[in-house]
C-alpha cells in the first residue's frame, strides 16, 4: 500500500532525495516554502532524517514526563498526560488514570499544571 504526504518545499525527506543522484539544498527555496513549520523529517538537530524515522515520530504513544514539557510535534496538547506510560502516569500523579479521569476537570487542571503539562 502507498503512502501519499505532502511535502513543504525545501523539507523533503531524505528518502525523496536520494531517488535525484544531482539534488541540490537550496535555503533560498526554503525561505520561500508555503509551510514555514519545521516538519518531523528535519528535527534532527536540522539534519533530515529517513521517512520511517519522521513515521516513527508521529505515531508514538509514550513519552516521558520531560519530553512532554517540550510539546513534542504530533502530541495533543490538551491531553499530555494520555502520552504517559502507565507506570509514569502513577508516578507523576500518584493514581490510576481511571481515577484521575473521574475527578472534576478542575482538580485534573491542578494537577496537570503542578507538573507542568499544559
Amino acid at each position: 500500500e502507498a503512502v501519499v504526504s505532502t511535502q513543504s518545499t525545501g523539507y523533503e525527506p531524505l528518502d525523496f532525495i536520494s531517488l535525484f543522484p544531482f539534488w541540490e539544498d537550496r535555503e533560498d527555496v526554503r525561505r520561500f516554502s508555503s509551510n514555514k513549520t519545521t516538519t518531523p523529517a528535519t528535527t534532527n538537530g536540522g539534519r533530515r532524517t529517513s521517512i520511517n524515522t519522521a513515521y516513527q515520530l508521529l505515531t508514538r504513544s509514550e513519552y516521558t514526563l520531560e519530553e512532554l514539557r517540550q510539546k513534542p510535534e504530533g502530541v495533543d496538547p490538551a491531553k499530555l498526560e494520555d502520552y504517559l506510560s502507565e507506570e509514569e502516569f502513577k508516578k507523576v500523579f500518584g493514581m490510576t488514570r481511571k481515577d484521575f479521569k473521574e475527578l472534576p476537570e478542575w482538580k485534573r487542571n491542578d494537577f496537570k499544571m503542578l507538573h507542568k503539562l499544559y
